[in-house]
């Protein structure tokens, strides 16, 4: 699996994973799993063509409205599709949206110190 090793996108990433790890937790048995809770529970091919549409979707919304809101949640979808197609065996896939996420949060200089 691929796991940056330092700087932003390493802080993208952990605070993603708790994201989904948090999402899962408040998921109702009685309503349809979300893409993150899906991934925490290693359901990742139920998992993919959300994150797919969610990846499509902020890239969308960051071409139309270029934010510093926009491209973390456009990151954080690539981070999130990148992991499951890992999971997936889809490599070249996961290398290639992961390598966005990592150009991404470099481009935008995502630290702490940022303010949206």
């Amino acid at each position: 699996m691929f796991l940056p090793s330092q700087g932003p996108v390493r802080r993208v990433f952990v605070a993603l994973c708790g994201g989904i790890f948090a999402l899962s937790l408040f998921a109702q048995e009685d309503e349809p799993l979300t893409a993150e809770a899906l991934f925490q529970l290693g359901r990742y091919e139920e998992a993919y063509p959300l994150l797919v549409n969610f990846e499509a979707e902020w890239s969308a919304k960051v071409r139309g409205e270029d934010s510093l809101e926009t491209r973390m949640l456009w990151l954080g979808s690539l981070l999130g599709l990148g992991m499951v197609e890992d999971r997936l065996n889809k490599y070249d896939d996961a290398l290639h949206h992961l390598s966005l996420a990592r150009d991404l949060a470099v481009e935008g200089n995502f630290d702490p110190q940022t303010k949206g």
